[in-house]
């Protein structure tokens, strides 16, 4: 994850990025303590028969995924509005 700020400029015309910007560093932070909870999650050797537990972790993950891209979407989109600097190098990788 890249460190993103709004300038203000940009908040003045769109002042939803700052919610997106605090949404979008949770979900990071939500996905580094589980996998600091779970640090076997990632082992490819892990052997044991997939446990419920395991199994929501894994759908967590999948809708971390999916609601960090739909918000990078939701930035682009943004981002094309007048008065606003892209300056996120995320933004491209939609």
């Amino acid at each position: 994850m890249t460190p993103f700020f709004p300038t203000p400029a940009d908040l003045t015309h769109c002042p939803e990025l700052a919610l997106m910007i605090i949404l979008q560093t949770t979900l990071e932070m939500s996905r580094r303590m589980l996998l600091a909870a779970y640090p076997d999650f990632c082992d490819d050797d892990r052997s044991e028969v997939p446990s419920a537990e395991y199994a929501y972790l894994e759908a967590i993950f999948h809708q971390l995924d999916a609601l960090e891209r739909t918000l990078r979407g939701y930035r682009q989109c943004l981002g094309h509005r007048p008065g606003i600097e892209s300056g996120d190098p995320d933004d491209d990788a939609f």
